[in-house]
Parts: structure tokens; C-alpha cells; sequence
């Protein structure tokens, strides 16, 4: 069901489902048959609604559209404005961090097919969830940006852009406490061979936050 619904209005082939659901290794032994007991199986889950489901013509499967909200609509406008680096375009949609912080409307479902498309839209998420938080920043909005730039982290734990968005939000605070317990647990948690260039790549932003801090520590909040 995931895979029709990714493809929405497109439609896909018997085997391009085949493909989707086994790796060559673990086909069953009549894969059509398997295939139509699933198909059969969602549309008694979906027995109540007036109208098919699934339908088959042209030699493709499709979702009827309109019929199930999937907000893959919602993945699509975020990473056209992530592209086209309109990140305000990001600030309409209320609880927007957490439909981020699920990592992809992918992120619940199992298969080889996911993968790729999972990481594709986690990198936009990614991307997007800083530019937000940027946003926020230019706002006097801390706390939103602080969100922000945490849930990009959970993302993609050592993301520079990431990284150096949350120290400019704590220098911009003024909140130096949060910004060196910060710069420490980060340093702390990383493997040692790594430390060391993390160390040296975030001395600058380090050190200007702390400076910025401690001209400005308490004009903000």
C-alpha cells in the first residue's frame, strides 16, 4: 500500500510490485498468487469505503486519489522549498518540527524500495529543519530556533550546518552556560580519531559565540 500510494496518480506494473515487496532470494514460490492475496487483503481492510480502492487498468495498479491523505504532498512542498532555498516558506505550517522529526513519511515502512528514498527525503529534512530554525533566528524566536536545529541533529547527529546553527543561537541568547555544555557534549561523545577535527573545525564558531555571550550575556532571551 505504501509503495501505490508513493507512486501516487502514476501507477505501477505487476512485477515493478513484485519487485517491491521480495528480493530475489525470498520470492515465494507463486509470486502472483501472493501478490493478489495481499491486494485482497487491503481491499477488505478498506471494505467500508463506497468506492475501489485499488484499481487495475492499463496493466498498472493504482490508488484512487483523493481517497487516503498521505503527506507525501506535504514531503514534496518542503523539499521545493528547501531547493529553492525559500525557507519562510516553512514557517505556515504549525507543528512542522514534529512531521520533521518523524524523518520521512517513509520512516515506518519496511522494504529495499525504501532506502533510497527514505535517505532522499531525510537529507531535505535535514536542510530544512536548519533553514527553519535559521528563520526563527532572524525572528528573535530562540526557543522555536533551538527546536529546530536539536531535531536536525537528531537527523543527522554531527551535521555541521546543524552544529553551528545551535551555537549561533546560543550566542545569540547570550546564554554561554548552554553553549559550552553544548560545545563539550559534543566533543565528549564523538570517537576519538574524530574529536580532534571537530575540535579544530568548530573553534571559530565556538569561539565567537562565546564571545558574543559574554558582551551580550543577559540583553537577550
Amino acid at each position: 500500500m505504501a509503495f501505490l500510494l508513493h507512486h501516487e496518480g502514476k501507477g505501477v506494473t505487476r512485477e515493478e510490485l513484485i519487485d517491491a515487496l521480495w528480493d530475489e532470494e525470498n520470492r515465494p514460490k507463486n509470486e502472483i498468487v501472493a501478490l493478489h492475496n495481499i491486494l485482497s487483503s487491503i481491499r477488505k481492510s478498506f471494505a467500508d469505503f463506497d468506492e475501489e480502492i485499488i484499481v487495475f487498468q492499463d496493466k498498472k495498479y493504482y490508488v484512487k486519489q483523493g481517497l487516503i491523505y498521505t503527506d507525501i504532498g506535504v514531503a514534496k512542498e518542503i523539499i521545493a522549498a528547501v531547493r529553492s532555498r525559500e525557507f519562510e516558506k516553512l514557517l505556515v505550517w504549525e507543528n512542522l518540527t514534529e512531521f520533521f522529526a518523524e524523518g520521512s513519511y517513509l520512516d515506518n515502512v519496511e522494504g529495499q524500495w525504501v532506502l533510497q528514498d527514505r535517505y532522499y527525503y531525510e537529507r531535505y529534512f535535514y536542510e530544512g529543519l536548519v533553514g527553519l530554525g535559521t528563520c526563527h533566528m532572524e525572528r528573535g524566536e530562540f526557543i522555536r530556533a533551538e527546536h529546530c536545529m536539536r531535531q536536525a541533529l537528531n537527523l543527522e547527529p554531527y551535521g555541521f550546518s546543524a552544529i553551528t546553527g545551535l551555537m549561533d543561537c546560543y550566542g545569540k541568547m547570550g546564554d554561554e552556560f548552554r553553549l559550552t555544555h553544548f560545545y563539550r557534549e559534543l566533543l565528549e561523545n564523538a570517537e576519538p580519531e574524530f574529536c580532534r577535527d571537530l575540535k579544530e573545525e568548530l573553534k571559530g564558531p565556538y569561539g565567537k559565540n562565546r564571545e558574543l555571550c559574554r558582551r551580550g550575556y543577559g540583553k537577550t532571551s
